[in-house]
């Protein structure tokens, strides 16, 4: 509560009058100055005076005659200042100066009859992975009190998830949802904090107990114990190796297995191989689950096989007759990539002291591929394969790749690629295929899904 300002200070000057008697004597009278002053009482954070009254310098104020009244809240007594541990104010006491008094309020206790629930995303693996604005299942239950309105909710909460509590059905307004967090409140020590765009954030996956007062508009939280519940795992080691996936328009933004990437020993290296992307759809990567490891724009250096096929989701474009550079049409390093032409890549990704790079490659689909491999010496440009495509489903296309009368001198290997790129190419598990010495055809068949549900690429390889 505020303090207001003191009010007016008066004194009171009275003159001496003088008075006519018999020539032969004079006896001057005269009468002293009274002093006074202003004692105010005020209605405290609802504004305004209550009562001005002024006395004199050294006798006491009467209490006023009524009590102030406030809708919705109860009237305590009057006090020396604003704030809650300042003492009564003592009517048999004094006056000597100027003197300001305080109302002090109890709150009436009105039940909340409102539906709250906790929106957010609560796990750190796929489900339910989303915010849903009017899920009843997260609906906060009331507690019973008689002097305040508390509502509580009991749930496992994964590393990184993010969470707030708004009124059911009203909407995404910020009258109508509620991130403020009393750190002082149970034992939440370093276990929640500021997630950003108003929302909390977990940072040590467990059992939590969230409550709201819906009185004073804040959120107090106990944490239980560990997570043991479907969905949630406890923290990942801050050394371990990291599970990096791609995610996006085609996952519906969870993992799926078929979009994992997969790492070397010692977890610096990734890899994803023979990715189906739609034009326009977007995309990022992060790890364990977790928006807080994420690579979009920021990280992607691409290569030429995929040099205009990817753009930054954020990018705004700038005109390149301005010599002073506006920022805010330049690319956003958080932004999603999106994917300009429809294609078929692959991506290789590098996690070295917690920096990550992303390199791409891609095919557009129908484009040339070719034989590479120890028959010609592992030759950039290869043997160019014949191509006939069936692209009258429009969700599902195929593409058969043939080379015939292929001669191979001795026992090696061989794989099909594009003849510009090794990043996307194919053998048996992404790695090369045997092959014996002799004449052969070489056959590839292609068979794209363009779907989201059923997203993917399968391919057969075959020597004849």
């Amino acid at each position: 509560m505020k303090k207001f300002v003191k009010g007016l200070f008066a004194l009171g000057l009275v003159a001496a009058l003088g008075s006519c008697g018999p020539a032969t004597s004079s006896v001057p009278t005269s009468e002293e100055p009274v002093e006074k002053v202003w004692v105010t009482f005020f209605v405290n954070e609802v504004g305004g005076i209550f009562e001005e009254v002024e006395v004199e310098v050294g006798t006491t104020v009467d209490r006023p005659a009524t009590d102030p009244t406030r809708e919705g809240w109860e009237f305590v007594d009057w006090y020396v200042g604003v704030e809650e541990e300042d003492a009564l104010f003592d009517f048999d006491v004094a006056i000597t100066e100027d003197t300001d008094i305080y109302a002090h309020w109890d709150k009436l206790f009105v039940p909340d009859t409102r539906e709250w629930q906790l929106v957010g995303s609560f796990k750190n693996t796929a489900y339910p992975n989303e915010w849903v604005p009017n899920d009843p299942t997260m609906q906060m239950a009331d507690i019973p009190d008689d002097d305040l309105n508390i509502f509580k909710i009991t749930l496992e909460l994964g590393q990184y998830a993010q969470f707030k509590v708004k009124i059911m059905e009203d909407g995404w307004g910020v009258e109508a949802n509620f991130s403020n967090y009393d750190p002082l409140q149970y034992n939440t020590a370093e276990i929640v904090v500021d997630g950003g765009g108003g929302n909390l954030q977990v940072t040590t996956a467990g059992n939590y107990e969230i409550y709201w007062d819906s009185d004073f508009e804040v959120i107090a939280i106990n944490r239980l114990g560990d997570a043991v519940g479907e969905g949630v795992v406890q923290d990942v080691d801050p050394g371990a190796i990291k599970e990096w996936a791609l995610v996006g328009v085609p996952t519906g933004w969870t993992e799926v297995p078929a979009f994992n990437m997969t790492h070397n020993v010692d977890g610096t290296e990734y890899k994803l191989l023979n990715v189906v992307l739609v034009a326009d759809e977007e995309f990022a990567f992060r790890a364990d689950a977790a928006w807080t490891f994420k690579v979009a724009w920021g990280g992607v250096s691409l290569t030429t096989s995929a040099e205009g096929m990817l753009v930054n989701a954020g990018f705004l474009e700038d005109d390149p007759a301005t010599t002073e550079v506006d920022e805010s049409t330049l690319p956003n390093p958080d932004s999603n990539i999106k994917v300009v032409t429809t294609g078929i890549y692959s991506f290789k990704l590098t996690w070295v002291e917690e920096v990550a790079v992303l390199q791409v490659d891609a095919i557009t689909l129908g484009d040339t591929l070719g034989l590479a491999g120890s028959f010609n010496g592992w030759a950039a440009d290869g043997h160019v394969m014949t191509m006939v495509s069936d692209e009258t489903d429009p969700d599902v296309k195929t593409y058969t790749y043939t080379y015939t009368d292929l001669v191979v001198e001795a026992d090696g290997n061989f794989k099909v690629k594009p003849l510009d790129t090794w990043e996307v190419s194919f053998g048996d598990n992404g790695e090369n295929k045997a092959i014996t010495a002799g004449t052969h055809t070489i056959t590839l068949v292609l068979e794209v899904n363009l779907t989201v549900a059923a997203r993917g690429l399968v391919f057969t390889l075959t020597i004849a």
